[in-house]
């Protein structure tokens, strides 16, 4: 599934966590019975990265994040950035 979340500058941040972690919880109450399966993860690239990180803190802090695997690809820093010069 994928979310189709609020964007800034229109939608100042926290929408677009507040988006997926409506999402999750939507998908936590009905992915048994309408996909058949109560195995979950949340994922994301880039700022879907950072979005997938903070909606699983959210659910850390409800207690319902054992329910998710989850997985943040490329959270981009200056040590992850290829065009850095290793001698700056």
């Amino acid at each position: 599934m994928s979310v189709d979340y609020r964007l800034a500058p229109e939608h100042p941040w926290p929408a677009a966590p507040d988006d997926c972690e409506t999402a999750a919880l939507w998908l936590l109450e009905q992915a048994g019975t309408r996909f058949g399966t109560t195995r979950l993860a949340i994922g994301g690239f880039s700022a879907g990265a950072t979005l997938a990180m903070a909606v699983l803190l959210r659910l850390r802090d409800r207690g319902l994040a054992d329910a998710f695997g989850g997985a943040a690809l490329h959270v981009r820093s200056e040590r992850s950035d290829p065009r850095r010069s290793a001698d700056r």
